[in-house]
């Protein structure tokens, strides 16, 4: 047996070859893995990683992030809300002039002073034109009459 291990320990050693020997074959050269290169010739070039982005350990979360606070450069003034009264005319009644206001499916004929729904004061009336007072805010409201 240990013949045999010595024997085969001797082929081995005129077989393989050292650290410092190329071996020459018909394809491209076979080099030792102490002897080899990081590039081969046939082998394409390899680009370096390049530095870290960041630290790969560091906390992360899938949570969205924090909205940025609203910056407003200045407060805006109140505004009154969309008239919601179409001005349809006017109407003599009783001696005075009424505007008619429609609002959806109702109509209203309004002297000048009375307060309609939604907190709206007539405030003028002419047969062209009437005017609004969105009683809350103060704000008038100038309406044409419909074409």
């Amino acid at each position: 047996m240990i013949s045999l291990a010595a024997a085969a320990t001797g082929v081995a050693s005129f077989v393989a070859p050292s650290d410092r020997e190329v071996m020459q074959v018909d394809g491209p050269q076979i080099l030792p893995v102490a002897a080899r290169q990081v590039s081969a010739p046939w082998l394409p070039p390899r680009e370096s990683i390049g530095q870290a982005r960041g630290d790969p350990f560091t906390q992360r979360s899938w949570a969205p992030a924090p909205a940025a606070p609203l910056v407003s450069e200045a407060p805006q003034a109140p505004s009154a809300p969309s008239n919601p009264y179409r001005f349809a005319g006017t109407a003599h009644y009783r001696g005075s002039l009424k505007a008619i206001f429609v609002l959806a499916d109702r109509v209203y004929a309004a002297p000048a002073g009375e307060v309609l729904e939604g907190g709206y004061r007539v405030q003028w009336v002419s047969p062209q034109a009437a005017t609004l007072l969105y009683l809350p805010l103060g704000i008038e409201q100038h309406m044409e009459a419909m074409r």
